[in-house]
């Protein structure tokens, strides 16, 4: 059993009259009145097979030549000792010491401060809770 349908022969009339007038769908659905929305314009359109709309969006010139990309040659930012004490905390070992965050990271918070496994941030205990072994769920 079909729906029932809000769409009658005259909405219909109207819908393709000012279509081809190239009306915008708000335009059209404003004038059809409730219930008819810019989507259902859109969608009875389709439906009737209405000519389709220019697409707003200006394509590239498929012939025209590729553009050159250009690489920007990214330099890692320097650190003022200010900002190194302010990352640290003011700790000088902090490069050598876990960096797990305790507490609320939005509030004021303290790092672990254990000391670190080489070339690691985080010290043994925290390592194992930060990288999980394939096959591994982190339950918590």
């Amino acid at each position: 059993m079909p729906y029932p349908t809000p769409w009658t022969d005259a909405h219909v009339e109207i819908l393709r009259a000012m279509w081809a007038r190239g009306e915008q769908c708000r335009a059209i659905a404003d004038a059809l009145g409730a219930p008819f929305s810019r989507n259902s314009v859109i969608g009875k359109a389709h439906r009737l097979g209405l000519a389709g709309r220019p697409n707003p969006i200006q394509r590239r010139d498929p012939n025209a030549p590729p553009r050159k990309r250009v690489r920007v040659k990214r330099r890692k930012p320097q650190m003022t000792v200010e900002q190194m004490r302010r990352y640290t905390r003011g700790d000088p070992g902090a490069y050598h010491t876990c960096q797990w965050i305790e507490g609320d990271p939005k509030r004021a918070h303290n790092y672990c401060g254990a000391p670190s496994i080489a070339g690691h941030s985080w010290c043994g205990r925290h390592y194992d809770r930060v990288f999980l072994p394939p096959g591994i769920k982190n339950v918590g």
